[in-house]
């Protein structure tokens, strides 16, 4: 018997019991957030939960709810979300609990599978060569090149703090040279990678630095005095350092710098080789959504 009594009081205690989620977005003014639990995870309109830290316990009520997420708002009008994105915190219905909860964070972190949110993002950016050599240019000729970049990319969370995407980029760039007067426009079009890394967001908000590898193989394709030239592109590597501006729970304003090494192999119709190769800076502005 004693048994029995046992067992059914373990498995109350069960149903009572807290469980970690991830908070998925913040919103702008800081009364709402986002959890990546909905119907399916049998969250229901209307319901109230507790949500506790290693800090603090506060009482949210589920504004929206659709099939894989939910909207909380907090059932005080006059507190702000002290939540960030990406952090765990404990979720429990029981609130009588509230004065005895011990929030799971301490001890079963380490246990939770990440659920990331993937992105798509766009951006342009305007670049100067720091250095650039034409293999059918003389050094003397006082070489100097300007272009523009446009590029979309698949962003895909893999953990809380990196980030790896694929895409497309092309750029349009316009070398010059002095003497004598010389212009050799060039294009690319490469498919792009990149690892990026997140740093902690700033106090307070959902904005971050951030910092990207990248690496890119295409087609490019000259033109030097009416001569077209064509081949191989390659990004080996473009090292990017940005902050993220988040707009809303699913967008972002991102402003970036950029070092990048562009090397070109190219053939003319001739069979005559030419090699390029570009150090650039660029400045970059994306939307992220």
């Amino acid at each position: 018997m004693k048994k029995i009594v046992l067992l059914i009081l373990f498995f109350s205690f069960g149903l009572l019991a807290e469980e970690l989620v991830v908070i998925r977005a913040v919103s702008s003014t800081k009364k709402s957030f986002v959890l990546p639990k909905g119907a399916q995870h049998g969250i229901s309109l209307g319901q109230e939960s507790l949500f506790t830290t290693e800090n603090l316990s506060l009482i949210a009520t589920a504004k929206e709810v659709t099939r894989d997420e939910s909207l909380w708002e907090l059932n005080d009008k006059d507190a702000l979300v002290p939540f960030r994105i990406d952090q765990f915190v404990s979720f429990s219905n029981n609130l009588e609990a509230l004065l005895h909860e011990l929030p799971l964070i301490k001890y079963k972190e380490k246990d939770v599978v990440y659920f990331g949110k993937n992105a798509w993002f766009f951006r342009i950016g305007y670049y100067g060569t720091i250095s650039e050599t034409i293999s059918s240019v003389n050094a003397t000729q006082g070489l100097t090149s300007t272009g523009i970049a446009l590029d979309g990319m698949y962003l895909m969370d893999v953990t809380k703090n990196i980030n790896v995407g694929v895409g497309l980029r092309f750029d349009s760039d316009n070398s010059q040279t002095s003497e004598p007067p010389l212009a050799v426009p060039t294009d690319r079009l490469l498919v792009e990678g990149e690892i990026q890394y997140k740093f902690e967001p700033f106090a307070g908000t959902n904005n971050y630095f951030y910092g990207t590898l990248d690496l890119g193989i295409g087609t490019t394709s000259s033109n030097i005095s009416g001569v077209t030239s064509s081949g191989l592109g390659i990004l080996l590597p473009g090292i990017r350092f940005g902050i993220d501006f988040s707009l809303s729970s699913k967008t972002a304003l991102v402003t970036e710098l950029a070092i990048e090494n562009l090397l070109s192999y190219q053939t003319f119709n001739d069979g005559t080789k030419q090699d390029t190769s570009e150090l650039d800076l660029k400045l970059s502005i994306g939307f992220k959504f």
